[in-house]
């Protein structure tokens, strides 16, 4: 184009290279600072990006102090309240505080503690030394909880006075039995039924059923507390 221009008698040929220069020039500084302002828009991006995130984590900060606040409050309101009961947790283990939602036929549902556990199936639930039952799974807001009156339930416990043997169950019909018994050991009506290895207090013997042709003999226990009427239990952890 400019050779042409020259040609023509337009412009000298010289004047077009300078003026060819001064374009070239002005094309590189352009392309300098696009590629200095994408640089600098990058840079501005990112620092924004780490501002949010840096805001984030600040709030996350936040929140665990909260958790831990809520936590350790909790934790002494327990000690507090273990000790006002008389409740010493058992060797190596530890108890939390939960509140009873609700208890209908045989099983008792529980608030989730708001300290951060794990609460493991079979778990034992327990109010002054009584076992109120065993934990059967934990959802996302609630805990289930198997009462000694229900089907599913099973607990190896003692006779308090005779040191007899058996398996505690639920029946919806009697309430809760103390079966598997053998025939030779000595059930008292009155005796207290205690779990076993764990010595905590489950009922006392009702009524006993014993036939001497078979092996085993069992009994009706009559629960130690109502649970039904419960508003706070302990799980033992």
């Amino acid at each position: 184009l400019y050779s042409t221009l020259a040609l023509r008698g337009f412009f000298p040929k010289s004047q077009l290279d300078d003026i060819s220069a001064q374009l070239n020039n002005l094309r590189s500084f352009i392309y300098s600072q696009k590629n200095a302002f994408l640089a600098n828009f990058r840079i501005i991006s990112f620092w924004r990006s780490g501002e949010k995130r840096i805001k984030q984590l600040e709030n996350l900060y936040q929140s665990c102090i909260v958790d831990k606040v809520n936590g350790d409050q909790l934790k002494n309101e327990n000690e507090i309240l273990k000790k006002q009961l008389g409740i010493e947790a058992p060797k190596g283990k530890k108890m939390v505080l939960a509140k009873v939602i609700d208890a209908y036929a045989g099983v008792m549902r529980l608030e989730k503690p708001t300290e951060k556990i794990n609460i493991p199936e079979n778990a034992y639930i327990i109010k002054e030394k009584v076992l109120i039952g065993k934990v059967k799974k934990t959802e996302n807001d609630y805990i289930t909880v198997l009462l000694p009156t229900n089907n599913e339930f099973k607990q190896v416990a003692t006779t308090q006075t005779t040191s007899a043997k058996g398996i505690v169950t639920g029946n919806f019909l009697t309430g809760i039995s103390f079966d598997k018994v053998l025939i030779d050991q000595k059930l008292d009506t009155g005796d207290k039924i205690i779990s076993w290895p764990e010595q905590y207090l489950i009922g006392e013997i009702d009524k006993t059923e014993k036939k001497d042709q078979e092996l085993f003999q069992k009994a009706t226990v009559r629960p130690s507390i109502d649970y039904y009427q419960l508003s706070e239990v302990f799980i033992v952890l």
